[in-house]
């Protein structure tokens, strides 16, 4: 087994091209990095905004018992879409490892 060197067989284009090579997947990479954050944060606003309109809705009508209703359904879904933005953001950062 021959220990790991330059050989002379890599040339400098070859060099250059495994270079460029790199610098694009580190390009592709960030881009798709910044993505991921983007939807994330979509994800989020819009959990979040849903979430806050039910829980406004409960704030405007006048049975406490359909107001309870609202409150606690705008809870729900905030919360739970905020923990599915969280677990398809992990599950996007590993598949990008």
């Amino acid at each position: 087994m021959r220990p790991h060197r330059w050989f002379p067989e890599d040339s400098a284009d070859t060099q250059t091209a495994r270079a460029e090579e790199y610098a694009r997947a580190w390009r592709a990479l960030r881009r798709q990095a910044w993505r991921d954050g983007l939807l994330f944060a979509l994800e989020v606003l819009l959990s979040t905004g849903t979430g806050l309109f039910f829980m406004g809705m409960a704030l405007h009508v006048t049975d406490v018992e359909e107001g309870g209703l609202y409150w606690q359904g705008g809870m729900l879904v905030w919360f739970v879409g905020l923990a599915l933005a969280l677990v398809r953001a992990q599950g996007r950062a590993e598949r990008r490892e």
